[in-house]
């Protein structure tokens, strides 16, 4: 994909109002806070995510914010086949009756090393959670983006994808990987053709998988997540037509 940075964009306070968008990862970390900021600019969202418990407290803290009332999806995108997609696809349907935006941000590493030491049932689940269920949400879920007069679908990229480099092993070629498809998704989709496609290199965050790639980079110099979901917001509202089949940088080059 082209990659653009751009400056920060002041989103409205209903800029997502009445759209129903569908966040993977939101147990925690990026997802969770760009649920949150969804949620907090009017939309009615679906919390997706491995473990239910986080999903859970996210949910009540929505409520007493006094968002929409949120939906929670327990979905394990490392062991889910593609009769759980398609069902998961039929459910949102039959609530919704279409989607407005299609968010993911689900991923994890557990570690850097050589090539020769990744065990295989690592770098398939690695690959399974980065790319294939990427692949297989958004395929489950396109007849109801383009059921929606306007919907987003949006990839979570990094700077590794530049620039692969030894030691990142599956995730950097996941992430490549995840880049070429929303390249793939974005030529065949657009404003009026079922979705318009975006990806997000956030940069470094505090999050567990940039705390495991670097253990002993100061935590407290990183930004919290919730300082990029304005990206998101951004572009799952109306105002980033012009966006569409582009990655967005955030944060500094280099820093994977």
């Amino acid at each position: 994909m082209q990659r653009q940075r751009i400056a920060t964009v002041e989103v409205a306070p209903d800029a997502l109002a009445d759209r129903v968008i569908l966040v993977t990862g939101a147990a925690g970390g990026l997802g969770s806070a760009v649920a949150r900021a969804a949620a907090d600019h009017g939309a009615q969202v679906l919390l997706l995510g491995r473990s239910t418990p986080p999903l859970e407290v996210l949910y009540d803290q929505l409520l007493a914010d006094g968002a929409a009332r949120p939906s929670i999806v327990p979905f394990d995108l490392a062991q889910a086949g593609e009769p759980a997609y398609e069902e998961l696809a039929e459910l949102v349907g039959q609530e919704f009756g279409r989607l407005d935006g299609l968010v993911h941000c689900a991923g994890g590493l557990d570690r850097l090393s050589p090539l020769a030491h990744w065990r295989y049932a690592d770098w398939h689940q690695l690959m399974q959670v980065h790319v294939n269920a990427a692949f297989a949400l958004t395929r489950a879920m396109l007849p109801l983006l383009r059921e929606a007069a306007d919907a987003s679908t949006i990839f979570t990229s990094c700077e590794i994808a530049l620039a692969p480099r030894a030691h990142w092993g599956a995730y950097a070629v996941a992430k490549v990987a995840l880049e070429a498809l929303a390249t793939v998704l974005a030529d065949e989709c657009g404003p009026g053709r079922g979705t318009r496609v975006y990806a997000v290199d956030p940069g470094p965050l505090r999050t567990r998988t940039r705390i495991k790639a670097f253990p002993a980079e100061p935590r407290e110099r990183l930004p919290e997540p919730a300082s990029v979901a304005w990206a998101y917001l951004h572009l799952l509202g109306s105002g980033a037509v012009d966006l569409h089949g582009q990655c967005l940088e955030l944060g500094p080059l280099n820093s994977a």
